[in-house]
């Protein structure tokens, strides 16, 4: 299984697989959620490099337009 795996689905979704996306910049998490027409509520679990193998996941969040991620996070899962 993928446990423990940087960018692993730790709580597999039955709606669609997990997208992972790189954090690089601030602006990389409104560059997903901005679509001037809809409002996205996303479901997120985050992982940071200082966390041994990214096996530690953050709380689940709802992120909205405008919500940032503390602590430079590495990676980004949507589901």
């Amino acid at each position: 299984d993928d446990y423990g795996t940087c960018g692993s689905i730790i709580d597999p979704s039955p709606v669609a697989e997990a997208i992972t996306i790189p954090i690089t910049t601030p602006s990389a998490l409104l560059a997903i959620q901005v679509d001037y027409n809809t409002t996205y509520y996303i479901r997120v679990r985050v992982c940071y490099k200082t966390e041994f193998n990214c096996s530690s996941w953050s709380t689940e969040r709802i992120l909205t337009i405008g919500d940032s991620i503390p602590d430079n996070p590495t990676f980004l899962n949507i589901f």
